[in-house]
Formats: structure tokens, C-alpha cells, sequence
């Protein structure tokens, strides 16, 4: 594939995520009885952001940018569980994960050519919040409450932000050529 343009190229690829969650359970027993609540929160947000120049020529009379971008915001995870009997027990779990790959590339013999500058990008911003409440009242009493939060791909242990230049697996023959600067950042902010 050949572009060729007399202004900019721009190869943008980004998600914005904002969720929020809320579970509460109360239970009562009344004379002789048991109760038992049970509540569970949980937000999950997993994607994978991908801006890719491949095997292509891109010449340009003005910038080049390739930007891959994701904000996850998941600011309320709350769970609640109540209980109250002679026998009484509570229990409730608030959980938050985020798994997000960025990712922005240019590779496989890919030729980029700008008059002015190049920008190749990838970032994440993550906020996550969890937070378990509860209360357990009654002659024998067990409660347990707790949150949990998550961030990035531990249980595939990929990288979560990527900017990559060619192929370091093979002869690749990438190449970046401008005539005023070449930016190449990959940057991740975890709240």
C-alpha cells in the first residue's frame, strides 16, 4: 500500500472506558432463625488498542502520527452486605481489573517519509476504586468484606503499552525518514 498526501497522515486508534458498579444485599432473621447476605461487585475491563502501519509506504508534505490510546476509568466498584439473626453471616467482595494492551507499530519494511515531523505513540491512563462494606450483628457473627483492585496484564504477562519500530524477530527493512524530528513514546499512568 502506497499513501501520499500533501498534508498530514494521521493513524489514531483509541477507546475511552468509564464504568461503575454497585451490589448490596441485606438479610434478617427474626426469634431462632440465621441469616446470611451475600453481595459481590465487579467491574472488568479488558481490550486490546492497536494503531499499525504494516507493510506499507507513507509519504507526507507535512507530519506522520500513529497513535494508539486508552483511558479506563472505573472510579466506583462498591459492594455491601448486611446481616442480623442469632446465627448471622455477611460477606461481600468489590473487585476492579483492568487489562488493556496499547499498542502503536510501524514494521514489516513499512518506509514513512514526512516533510515535517513523525509521531508514533502509545498510552494508557487506568483508574480503578473498589471498596467492600458491611456489618454483621447476632449471637455468633462472621462476616468478611473485601476489594480489590487490578491493573494491567499480569495473568498474560504482556506488556501493557508498546511502540515498536520494525521487527526485532527479522530483517526487517523499516525505515523513518524526516525532515524535522521523530518522537517515538510509549507511556502508562496507574491510579
Amino acid at each position: 500500500y502506497h499513501v501520499n498526501t500533501g498534508q498530514d497522515f494521521n493513524l489514531e486508534a483509541k477507546e475511552f472506558v468509564y464504568l461503575t458498579a454497585d451490589a448490596g444485599v441485606g438479610a434478617a432473621a427474626v426469634g431462632i432463625g440465621g441469616a446470611l447476605g451475600v453481595a459481590l461487585a465487579r467491574n472488568t475491563s479488558r481490550s486490546t488498542i492497536k494503531a499499525n502501519v504494516e507493510s506499507a509506504k507513507i509519504t507526507t508534505g507535512e507530519n506522520v502520527s500513529v497513535i494508539a490510546e486508552a483511558s479506563n476509568n472505573l472510579p466506583d466498584t462498591f459492594s455491601s452486605a448486611i446481616s442480623a439473626g442469632l446465627v448471622a453471616g455477611a460477606g461481600n467482595r468489590a473487585e476492579s481489573l483492568i487489562e488493556t494492551t496499547v499498542e502503536s507499530k510501524v514494521s514489516n519494511g513499512s518506509i514513512v517519509e514526512a516533510d515535517s515531523d513523525i509521531f508514533i505513540s502509545s498510552n494508557a491512563f487506568t483508574r480503578a476504586r473498589a471498596n467492600g462494606a458491611g456489618g454483621v450483628l447476632g449471637g455468633i457473627a462472621v462476616g468478611a468484606m473485601t476489594a480489590k483492585v487490578e491493573l494491567g496484564n499480569r495473568s498474560t504477562m504482556k506488556a501493557d503499552v508498546l511502540t515498536v519500530i520494525g521487527n526485532p524477530d527479522a530483517a526487517d527493512q523499516t525505515s523513518l525518514l524526516a525532515k524535522g524530528n521523530i518522537d517515538v513514546q510509549a507511556t502508562g499512568h496507574d491510579d
